[in-house]
């Protein structure tokens, strides 16, 4: 999907801004969707559209964030480095409540639970 937008570049194609976030809405709610946030270094996270959506609809432990534009940051460093500074606490809190990796054959694992799966899906059919 692409990313949400907040303004069209063109009149003509304001009517995206609004189909963009309808389908970001569709499927950040849903429960299987593995979501990509990117945003820019540049910018801060709390002002960002699609941010307030993972929290909204309570995606975050199914959101992936990626940073971008590292190479502009300079002006922003001094800020950006004593917001990581103050902390590290929460961030190793939230670390702590991440279940552990499943150990084995994961491939096997997932392979069982779809036959599983279809096995009880052909049995309410």
């Amino acid at each position: 999907l692409p990313g949400v937008i907040d303004q069209a570049e063109v009149p003509e194609e304001e009517y995206l801004v609004k189909l963009v976030a309808s389908l970001v809405k569709t499927y950040i709610q849903t429960d299987n969707c593995l979501n990509l946030l990117a945003l820019p270094m540049t910018d801060d996270t709390a002002n960002s559209t699609t941010s307030k959506l993972v929290l909204e609809f309570k995606a975050q432990d199914r959101t992936i964030g990626v940073l971008t534009k590292p190479d502009r940051i300079r002006t922003s460093l001094p800020q950006i480095t004593e917001r990581v500074r103050s902390k590290p606490a929460e961030v190793i809190a939230r670390l702590k409540q991440l279940p552990e990796p499943p150990k084995g054959n994961l491939s096997l694992k997932i392979y069982e639970k779809i036959l599983a799966f279809e096995s009880e899906m052909r049995k309410t059919s």
